[in-house]
C-alpha cells in the first residue's frame, strides 16, 4: 500500500512499477542541487589560512570559522574521544600546529593551461582522459516483447542492473567533475590560493576544500605551485622532474634510469602534447593523464626557458615533484 505522495503503483501486464512522483523528482533534484553547494562551501581562500591556535582557532575567517576545527572527530559524545580531547588540550602540541600552519601557507595556483584544456573537453562532452561522458554512451536496455519469457525477463532485470550502477556512477563522476571545474574557474585568475588543513585523530594531516591538492587527477592536474618557489641551482636536479614524469605516465615500476630514459625517448610526444594538447592523443592515454599533461606544460616551459638563457640553472618547476611515503615509519 502506497502510504506517501512520493511515487505510485502501476500495474502492468507483467511486472508491478514503481513511479516517480514530481514531488519526489523536484526534492530528488533540490537535493542534488545541495550536495554540490556542500561541496563547494569549503573552498581555497585567496589569503593565507588563520594559523591554528588551538583544537578550535584557526583555518577559516569569518562564518566559514564556526565550522572547521583542528581535529576531524565524528564521535564526539563518546567516551574515548571526550577523554582523548581533554587529553590533548592538556598537552604542548605547538610543534604540530607549527607544522600545520607551514603547510597551510603555501601558495599554490590554478593551471590554467590545464584548465582550458578540461574546459573544452566538458564542453564537447567529456570522454575523453579518463573524464566521465555528461551524456549516457550505452543504450537502455529493453523487452522486445509483451509477453516475457521467465528466462528472458531475468535476462533483462540484469541487464538493468548493470545499466542502473554504471549510470549512477557516471553522474556521481559527472556532478564531481563539475563542482570541481567550477572552483577551478572561480579561482583561475588569483596569483595565489591558499587550501586551509586539519588533522584526523592520528595526526593525518588533510586540506578542508574538497577541490585540494590531494583530489583525484583532473584535481591535482589543475593545481600547482605559485611562483614563490625556489628556482633549480643544478640541472641534474632536472631528472626528479622525469622521473615524476614517468611515475605519473605508470612508468614506475622500473629504475629510475630508465624513467628518465624513458621520457628522453618520448620527449617529442610530450613536446607534441603540450604544443597541441587538444589534437594529441600521447598525454590521454597515461596512468594519470590531467597530471601527465601538467608535466608535458612544465617541460615545454624549461624548454623556453633554456633557449632563453642556455641552461636550466634558474628555472622555476612548478608541478609538486611526489615521493612515496608508504609504510614510512613517520606515520606512526
Amino acid at each position: 500500500v502506497n502510504a506517501s505522495d512520493w511515487f505510485v503503483i502501476s500495474d502492468e501486464t507483467t511486472s508491478t512499477n514503481i513511479v516517480a512522483t514530481e514531488k519526489l523528482l523536484t526534492a530528488w533534484r533540490q537535493n542534488v542541487d545541495n550536495q554540490i553547494l556542500m561541496g563547494r562551501k569549503f573552498c581555497p581562500m585567496v589569503v593565507p589560512p588563520k594559523k591554528w591556535e588551538s583544537l578550535k582557532v584557526g583555518g577559516y575567517y569569518g562564518v566559514l570559522s564556526q565550522h572547521s576545527q583542528l581535529l576531524r572527530l565524528n564521535t564526539m559524545a563518546s567516551a574515548y574521544t571526550q577523554q582523548y580531547v581533554k587529553r590533548l588540550n592538556q598537552a604542548d602540541i605547538s610543534l604540530t600546529l607549527q607544522a600545520l600552519n607551514a603547510i597551510q601557507e603555501t601558495a599554490w595556483r590554478v593551471n590554467t593551461k590545464v584548465l582550458d584544456v578540461a574546459n573544452h573537453i566538458l564542453k564537447n562532452g567529456g570522454g575523453r582522459a579518463g573524464m566521465p561522458y555528461l551524456d549516457s554512451s550505452e543504450l537502455k536496455p529493453r523487452l522486445f516483447t509483451e509477453t516475457p519469457t521467465e528466462l528472458e525477463l531475468n535476462k533483462y532485470k540484469k541487464q538493468m542492473t548493470t545499466f542502473i550502477r554504471k549510470e549512477k556512477k557516471r553522474q556521481s563522476l559527472c556532478l564531481r567533475l563539475v563542482a570541481t571545474l567550477g572552483v577551478a574557474n572561480e579561482f583561475k585568475d588569483y596569483t595565489e590560493i591558499y587550501f586551509p588543513y586539519n588533522m584526523d585523530f592520528r595526526g593525518r594531516i588533510y586540506p578542508l576544500p574538497s577541490f585540494n591538492p590531494q583530489g583525484d587527477d583532473i584535481t591535482k592536474g589543475l593545481i600547482i605551485f605559485a611562483d614563490n618557489v625556489p628556482a633549480i641551482t643544478d640541472e641534474k636536479q632536472l631528472e626528479w622532474l622525469y622521473v615524476t614524469g614517468a611515475n605519473l605516465a605508470g612508468v614506475d615500476k622500473v629504475n629510475y634510469d630508465d624513467r628518465i630514459q624513458w621520457i628522453k625517448d618520448n620527449y617529442g610526444a610530450i613536446m607534441a602534447s603540450a604544443e597541441d594538447p587538444l589534437g594529441t592523443t600521447f598525454w590521454q592515454g597515461q596512468d594519470e593523464p590531467f597530471q601527465f599533461l601538467a608535466f608535458c606544460f612544465e617541460m615545454q616551459d624549461l624548454k623556453t626557458f633554456k633557449a632563453t638563457h642556455g641552461t636550466a640553472i634558474g628555472w622555476k618547476c612548478h608541478i609538486p615533484i611526489a615521493f612515496d611515503g608508504t609504510c614510512s615509519g613517520l606515520q606512526h
